[in-house]
């Protein structure tokens, strides 16, 4: 009898324990959004004009160093992009003391109104991360540049000018470059590094287990075009169009977070299959609308942040960043250079038999409907050619 009491005591303490521990969880995650919800709106309300090229611009530069400061980063300046007079980039860095660096990057340009998911939402969520790196510097395993890009909307201005102006000796010690970009609005949330599976791939998988929000790779091939190469990646595909594609020209590792929707349309991606959530570079990117019709945008966000800083202090990632060179893609197989080269022997094709056939007409033409005795085309006849009308 006093066995089965115990028992039934210690029953009773492992179903509170399995009620209990899931709801913790749930209201843990659902502070963590509501701060990301409230930091959002802050942004918006304080920056609400984002168009590269304006004056505006200098302003939102001003706002994002006053919050690299608040979080604990006094090294942060401005980088003008080339010969703008108004767009900036933002760069605050963290030294760790370490031989190797990664720069976190996500743009603060939009094309027109608030611009809550592309990218307003990527903002926040870089500054979440500077605000978790300062408190656990002691464990960063490389030195982090945290960047505002300006100028995405208007071609990739801020990041390729970035890139430019880095040595080769800060080009050799970059070992990666994590892009935040769109990751609110769409049904799934996805990261994606090259067109096929590497070990820093897997690494960011396995990182992003037990987040509020299942993180996906990039379907490998979808959308990609063999032969509108638009950047020279020697291929091309929706994913180059963000900041991180002057990065991996240049020969860097690169690791992009967005949100979307691999199914539908010729190209493989759609923003969601809720066509209320179509608004990127619109009037509808809204705040309103992400409450409206993406009501989990704030754990994408979190789950970005929780997974960039899991990767940049867990010593088990490390192996995977340092080596994520080595499994860049090239060849003609991951570059789809094969299909290039098979469209230019089918246009050779094309061209050879349209000439042959252009110079059966030019006989036809000549001859009309006669039937010629021989195959030679002329210009005029002579005592061989016979003819039958």
């Amino acid at each position: 009898m006093k066995n089965t009491f115990w028992a039934l005591i210690v029953a009773i303490c492992l179903a509170a324990a399995v009620v209990l521990v899931p709801a913790t969880a749930s209201a843990s995650n659902s502070i963590l959004a509501n701060e990301y919800h409230q930091m959002l709106s802050d942004f918006l309300t304080n920056c609400p004009n984002r168009v590269s090229g304006t004056s505006d611009m200098l302003d939102v530069a001003d706002y994002l160093w006053g919050k690299f400061n608040e979080v604990g980063i006094n090294t942060v300046r401005f980088q003008n992009v080339g010969d703008s007079q108004y767009d900036k980039n933002v760069i605050a860095s963290i030294y760790a003391e370490k031989e190797k660096t990664i720069v976190i990057g996500a743009h603060y340009d939009t094309v027109e109104a608030e611009g809550a998911n592309d990218n307003a939402c990527g903002v926040v969520t870089l500054l979440q991360i500077a605000k978790r790196l300062v408190e656990q510097k002691h464990k960063l395993n490389f030195n982090v540049k945290l960047v505002a890009f300006a100028g995405e909307e208007l071609g990739l201005l801020g990041s390729a000018y970035y890139v430019s102006q880095l040595t080769q000796n800060q080009r050799d010690n970059l070992a990666l470059m994590i892009n935040i970009d769109a990751v609110a609005a769409g049904d799934n949330l996805y990261v994606y590094c090259e067109n096929k599976s590497t070990p820093l791939l897997n690494e960011l998988l396995t990182q992003g287990q037990n987040q509020p929000v299942k993180l996906h790779s990039k379907p490998f091939s979808a959308g990609v075009y063999a032969f509108v190469d638009k950047w020279g990646y020697g291929y091309w595909e929706m994913a180059q169009n963000s900041d991180h594609t002057p990065f991996r020209l240049a020969g860097i590792p690169t690791a992009l977070f967005f949100s979307g929707n691999y199914k539908g349309m010729f190209y493989g991606y759609v923003e969601s299959s809720n066509v209320q959530n179509w608004t990127m570079n619109s009037a509808g990117d809204t705040l309103q609308s992400l409450q409206q019709n993406a009501p989990n945008f704030a754990d994408k966000m979190a789950t970005v942040a929780q997974m960039v800083c899991n990767l940049l202090t867990d010593e088990s990632s490390v192996v995977a960043i340092e080596g994520a060179r080595e499994h860049l893609t090239a060849g003609i197989v991951y570059n789809n250079d094969y299909a290039s080269i098979a469209a230019f022997v089918v246009a050779l094709i094309a061209i050879v038999g349209a000439v042959i056939y252009y110079k059966k007409l030019k006989k036809q033409a000549f001859v009309g409907v006669a039937e010629v005795k021989t195959p030679e085309v002329f210009t005029s006849p002579d005592v061989n050619d016979v003819f039958k009308f």
